[in-house]
């Protein structure tokens, strides 16, 4: 089944860290395509994996992975993903990203890109984590995107124009870990925050019509 890792997994094999003990992870996380959906659970199933959820029939959109799966003699668990980002926010970064990676052959240790990786950790905190809603931040996506070298990720789609990699950076800036000078001024900040009000009233205009 064709595979690609994602989040911690993909950083530990594309030997971002010295050290594979740098980077604790909770879960394997790896995105497959939609039509192999059935077959792996099957495959997982047979090798007795189990969830402790079951899939909600009623989900009005389809969910980023499938129930998070166990397995009685392992310690860390399994997310198949179908998607990169929830539903609302798919815009931002779709899946589709990743198409041109899936091969007619499967590969053991198929990784994306390092500039992907860069935006997918962002927009995990960003928007998975509400970081871009709530101001905060977190230790190791600091580290992460530290250790991907955040000044060549940059310069493939001059990032630093996203907002969601520009609050990243902001909200970050008092601790002078990067040497990344993201534009700041009155009138852009004032920007970001009209935008970053605008993009909430949606999201919780969405969600309210949904219930």
């Amino acid at each position: 089944i064709n595979h690609i890792f994602l989040k911690g997994t993909a950083l530990l094999l594309s030997n971002v860290f010295e050290d594979i003990a740098e980077r604790m992870i909770g879960d394997i996380d790896f995105i497959i395509q939609h039509k192999d959906e059935e077959k792996i659970k099957r495959v997982l199933e047979k090798n007795k994996y189990y969830s402790l959820y079951s899939d909600n029939l009623f989900n009005f959109f389809k969910p980023k992975h499938l129930p998070r799966l166990l397995h009685k003699n392992k310690i860390i668990g399994i997310e198949i993903h179908t998607e990169l980002l929830p539903p609302l926010f798919r815009f931002v970064f779709s899946s589709k990203e990743l198409v041109y990676n899936f091969k007619e052959e499967p590969k053991k240790n198929e990784t994306p890109s390092k500039s992907f990786l860069f935006y997918h950790c962002i927009y995990g905190l960003q928007i998975d984590d509400q970081a871009f809603f709530t101001n905060h931040h977190s230790h190791r996506n600091t580290y992460d995107i530290y250790k991907l070298d955040c000044k060549n990720s940059l310069t493939i789609k001059n990032g630093t124009k996203d907002i969601y990699v520009r609050h990243f950076f902001l909200t970050i800036a008092k601790f002078n870990i990067f040497d990344l000078q993201i534009p700041s001024s009155t009138v852009s900040l004032y920007y970001d925050k009209c935008l970053r009000g605008l993009i909430t009233l949606y999201y919780m205009l969405i969600i309210n019509s949904l219930y």
